[in-house]
């Protein structure tokens, strides 16, 4: 097995240059870092600036409230106008609709319970606590039996 022929940029000969280039691109990417301070600025223009973008706002808030408000008095027109043809037509439908006091519909007399539905109630009602009784029956709590004595071997 030969071994592994190095990258021809590790020679010998180009090792200074390598260090030097490793060198110069780290060094690019460390001066990003450094600070240049404060850039100056004009003051008169940045006042003029904030002015500026003061009046632009002012003029938007102006253009929604304006829009705002016409939409509001759209809007109470159009409930004017439906409750006016309600009422309208209210007048209409009472003109025309007699009111009459409802009559009470007839009453049905009472008849006395006859027939099977005694009986039925009362065997459903004994079948009922026969149930109950034979659940508290099969539920209750017993008492373990007596141990039995062991007989002698």
């Amino acid at each position: 097995m030969t071994p592994a022929l190095p990258h021809r940029i590790f020679r010998s000969r180009c090792l200074g240059l390598t260090a030097l280039l490793i060198t110069l691109a780290i060094g690019l990417g460390a001066r990003a870092a450094i600070s240049e301070g404060p850039k100056p600025i004009n003051e008169y223009e940045a006042q003029k600036r904030r002015n500026v973008e003061l009046f632009e706002a002012n003029q938007s808030y102006q253009e929604q409230l304006r829009v705002g408000q016409e939409r509001y008095r759209q809007m109470q027109t159009n409930r004017a106008k439906i409750i006016a043809s309600m009422a309208a037509e209210f007048q209409a439908r009472q003109q025309v609709v007699v009111l009459q006091p409802a009559a009470a519909p007839p009453a049905k007399p009472k008849e006395p319970i006859k027939g099977l539905k005694p009986i039925l109630a009362a065997v459903l009602l004994g079948i009922g606590f026969f149930g109950f009784g034979y659940y508290l029956y099969i539920h209750r709590e017993r008492e373990p039996a007596a141990p039995s004595p062991k007989r002698p071997e």
